[in-house]
């Protein structure tokens, strides 16, 4: 990554690895090997240029060079079968125009970096928010909820020519017809403006929603409606819910079938929408969603998603491991030598209290409960019981709760952390000006 934030497509060994699966491809394409004559070791590629064989070095020297982009790119824009499907296809398109191996190594690059480096929208229907008191749309962050006819009325409006007609309903379907498509869609969506290669669309605006989602959750107080209480599964934010079970319980003569609980959901209303429109979320939201790099907000940015996926996970241990995922993500440091259970219950205190005992008694209850984490993390133990898996559930909300509500999100994660080491000597956090 370059200091301005953008990939570096000059990258010395980026550019090194694709001069040499440059070379390599195109002495293969040259050597016109017939497939019956392809060592046992080789694969085959088909493209503009025929049948090349994947020699060992087209295959070594090709793997180099996706590790080296995808160490660039990341895990978002990166995709490595895309990555693979997108070099073999430029450099059959470069040995048909001729191209040398330097001339070959950049439009490989540039391929790869294309194809990552887009902004999509995503669209996907939203099962976990219901609109109300005249309230038809809010925006966090990067994602969207709406109505899918106002987003279809949007759509007409940008491309009057456009053949693809979005129609609210509840079960998604899709019609065909010559030159145009009719797509039913719930009738509240999602619109996530995701930046991703088209292979990790699905997952990273997934992950966009989960953060939007504990963010509006910890930001909006007097919520309506059934928002999942302590203990609550989440029900998923897309995914049509199941809210019978669906299994039967056997004892001997005995059968219990049937029943099944009422599925909780977020009211989205008057009061909700202005807690969105007011001028200190859109702050925090703009900081979480487009993070500068060792500040608080990245790391709270994390934390969020893994809050949200402990409230949707039904496994007690899951839960557990989720909600300490999440702890860890705004609490952990970069120095790898510090005790990490120690640390983060004593900054975690710290934040709930400026009452020395109450401190002592929180940082108690967190190593307590962190020695389950490890237990499950290391030795596979999953005897987490109701009482602990809420307990961590309480307690991770609570941290970013006072994350979002006095910290500092643009300020630097080491400078947050340094404050609360000072502080859990007994001084007061946050630190008088």
């Amino acid at each position: 990554m370059s200091k301005s934030g953008t990939p570096n497509r000059k990258d010395a060994q980026l550019v090194a690895a694709a001069k040499a699966f440059a070379k390599a491809f195109s002495d293969s394409a040259a050597a016109q090997t017939s497939p019956t004559g392809f060592a046992p070791s080789s694969g085959m590629s088909l493209g503009a240029a025929g049948v090349v064989e994947i020699t060992d070095e087209v295959a070594e020297t090709m793997a180099a060079l996706r590790a080296r982009a995808m160490k660039i790119l990341g895990s978002k824009a990166g995709h490595e079968r895309a990555i693979d499907q997108t070099l073999f296809k430029a450099a059959h398109q470069c040995v048909v125009d001729g191209k040398d191996v330097d001339a070959m190594a950049t439009v490989l690059i540039d391929a790869v970096f294309d194809q990552g480096l887009v902004t999509y929208e995503y669209v996907a229907p939203n099962r976990l928010f219901r609109f109300n008191g005249g309230t038809k749309d809010i925006q966090i962050g990067n994602v969207r909820a709406m109505l899918t006819a106002d987003l279809q009325t949007q759509r007409q409006a940008s491309y009057p020519n456009g053949n693809v007609t979005l129609i609210p309903g509840d079960e998604f379907n899709m019609t065909l017809q010559t030159g145009s498509a009719s797509i039913t869609l719930y009738g509240v969506c999602w619109v996530v403006t995701v930046d991703a290669i088209a292979e990790n669309l699905e997952e990273e605006g997934k992950w966009l929603i989960d953060v939007a989602v504990s963010l509006l959750r910890l930001s909006h107080a007097g919520w309506r409606g059934m928002p999942p209480a302590i203990g609550d599964r989440e029900p998923h934010p897309m995914q049509k819910p199941v809210w019978q079970n669906q299994g039967i319980k056997l004892q001997g003569a005995k059968v219990l079938a049937g029943g099944g609980t009422t599925l909780p959901w977020y009211e989205i209303d008057p009061g909700v929408e202005a807690t969105v429109a007011a001028p200190e979320f859109q702050a925090k939201a703009a900081a979480i969603f487009a993070p500068t790099k060792d500040s608080l907000a990245a790391r709270v940015s994390q934390g969020l998603g893994w809050l949200t996926r402990g409230r949707q996970s039904a496994d007690r241990a899951e839960r557990l491991l989720y909600f300490f995922t999440a702890i860890e993500a705004l609490l952990s440091g970069t120095d790898k030598s510090a005790p990490v259970v120690q640390t983060i219950a004593r900054h975690a205190a710290v934040m709930l209290s400026n009452d020395n005992a109450e401190r002592e008694r929180h940082a108690s209850r967190l190593k307590a409960l962190y020695n389950l984490r490890s237990a499950l993390v290391h030795n596979g133990y999953r005897g987490v019981d109701w009482t602990a898996a809420n307990a961590a559930h309480e307690y991770a909300e609570a941290l970013f709760y006072v994350a979002l509500d006095r910290a500092s999100l643009t300020g630097k994660h080491d400078s947050f952390s340094n404050e609360l080491a000072k502080a859990s000597y007994g001084l007061a956090w946050p630190p008088t000006p």
